[in-house]
């Protein structure tokens, strides 16, 4: 588990040199937190942005060739990714959660309580769908040969965060109504599938420097 902290840490120290990337997508999901029907395009914004920098950054540069000196195994390697992916939408959540609120002091509030508590649990549920999807394809594949997969995915996840965040509302309340079980043993089991799926893959890759 320390190898794997270490790894993490070792991102979030990656994505913190690479100031102007954080600085600017990092204020694009905060801008976004306090419009009332973008709060989830923000979280899928800043996901796609962060997340994926740190991966190209370190494929790009051959990480790997480094990672093997090291005392880790793939599936570490692996599992801190995923780590990192899912703290980071919690932390970018929480902090447009907080703007969200905090603005509501100098401006009409874009959201009640009970509604920013909403589009949060929307916005997290929506990154967790989105990064379990994203992170396999980037791992397994490399962000070369999955820029178009990123791209579609990117575009889909956005489109619906602007256009249908009404639609999405609608779908969160109808399934606040269902057990509790019921909604999230499905996520779950998508979430492992997809994981394990890229795991296995990952575990049997031959790593080669992308063109």
């Amino acid at each position: 588990m320390n190898a794997i902290l270490s790894l993490v840490k070792s991102d979030y120290i990656k994505l913190l040199a690479l100031k102007r990337t954080l600085l600017l997508f990092g204020l694009a999901s905060l801008v976004f937190s306090v419009m009332s029907v973008r709060f989830t395009a923000g979280v899928i914004i800043g996901v796609y942005a962060l997340v994926l920098t740190v991966i190209s950054y370190d494929q790009a540069s051959a990480v790997h060739h480094f990672y093997c000196a090291l005392p880790v195994n793939r599936s570490q390697i692996y599992n801190a990714r995923y780590l990192f992916g899912f703290s980071l939408l919690l932390l970018l959540s929480t902090a447009m959660g907080f703007v969200a609120w905090l603005s509501s002091f100098f401006t009409p509030p874009a959201f009640s309580a009970g509604g920013l508590m909403i589009n949060i649990c929307i916005g997290i549920a929506a990154g967790v769908l989105y990064l379990s999807l994203m992170l396999p394809l980037n791992l397994c594949l490399g962000t070369q040969k999955a820029r178009l997969f990123n791209i579609i995915l990117y575009i889909a996840f956005f489109i619906v965060g602007v256009n249908h965040s009404d639609f999405l509302l609608k779908i969160a309340l109808f399934l606040s109504r269902l057990p509790f079980l019921l909604v999230l043993l499905p996520v779950l089991l998508l979430l492992f599938l997809f994981y394990f799926l890229g795991l296995t893959i990952y575990n049997k890759k031959e790593f080669k420097e992308e063109s």
